[in-house]
This record gives structure tokens, C-alpha cells and sequence, in this order.
């Protein structure tokens, strides 16, 4: 638990782990689907695919 709103909701950060193709991914969008005014999905392959070039946040700093 990680804190409050203005709202009166909590705040909640949740992460999957697991084999590729456990259903993670499936899992997480669901969650999302069940409250998509109030849940977000952050996903590394997401995050990755914004990077120019697509790359790592650590190549990116050594350039």
C-alpha cells in the first residue's frame, strides 16, 4: 500500500512475475478492464518501445 487520494482511494502497486507466456500480461489487462478510469498497466516492453531507436535506457545514457 502506498498511500491515498483526494479521492479517499488507496493507492496500490502490484507486479507479475513468472514464465513467458503464464498469462501475466492477460492478467494485468483484465485487472485494468475492471476499473480502467481508476487502474493503469505499465509494461517494460511499452516503456521500451517509446525509446528512440528502441533502445535501453542504458544505452541511451552512454551515448
Amino acid at each position: 500500500m502506498i498511500g491515498g487520494d483526494s479521492s479517499g482511494r488507496q493507492n496500490w502497486v502490484g507486479l507479475t512475475r513468472g514464465l513467458p507466456g503464464s498469462g501475466k500480461s492477460s492478467l494485468a489487462r483484465l485487472w485494468v478492464q475492471q476499473d480502467p478510469e481508476g487502474r493503469v498497466r505499465i509494461n517494460r516492453d511499452d516503456l521500451r518501445a517509446e525509446l528512440p531507436h528502441g533502445k535501453t535506457a542504458c544505452q541511451g545514457a552512454r551515448e
